[in-house]
């Protein structure tokens, strides 16, 4: 969150990157503890949650509020099984909170699947996902060129 507020801030003022709504929400998402020192989201005091999620209570589909769930989850999260379970617990549309999410996580750091004793997804998760063997076949080459790319450099 701290890096997001940071880029928003060196942005030349003539660049409406987000309203001053938007900026004073990530402002206050900063200041939020930690949600392991809460328990379960549903345990986050009521203003809070409805920082995150908006007065239903529920993530709803508002781009405003999943990435200030996104940036608050991913300031604290353990691995990515925890940062599933988390979006899960939140409520509301959680398909799209986890999927951009672990979407980061992963890029970044791997998912770690059927390394559950690191904090990897299980591997019953992602068997039962549709196209995953169309996903593996797509990060394969991904990861062929990549390495082919910057063998050049």
């Amino acid at each position: 969150v701290h890096h997001v507020i940071q880029s928003f801030k060196q942005l030349p003022s003539s660049y409406e990157a987000c309203d001053d709504e938007f900026f004073e929400g990530l402002l206050k998402v900063e200041e939020l503890p930690s949600y392991h020192d809460l328990g379960h989201p549903h345990q986050i005091p009521d203003l809070d949650y409805a920082l995150l999620c908006g007065p239903s209570l529920s993530l709803g589909a508002d781009a405003m509020r999943t990435t200030y769930c996104i940036l608050y989850f991913l300031k604290f999260f353990k691995d990515p099984f925890d940062l599933l379970k988390v979006c899960i617990r939140l409520g509301g549309d959680v398909d799209s909170l986890a999927s951009v999410a672990l979407g980061i996580v992963g890029g970044r750091f791997g998912l770690n699947i059927g390394e559950e004793e690191k904090g990897g997804l299980p591997v019953w998760l992602v068997d039962c996902l549709e196209g995953v063997d169309y996903m593996q076949d797509l990060a394969n080459k991904l990861s062929k060129w990549y390495i082919h790319y910057h063998k050049q450099e």
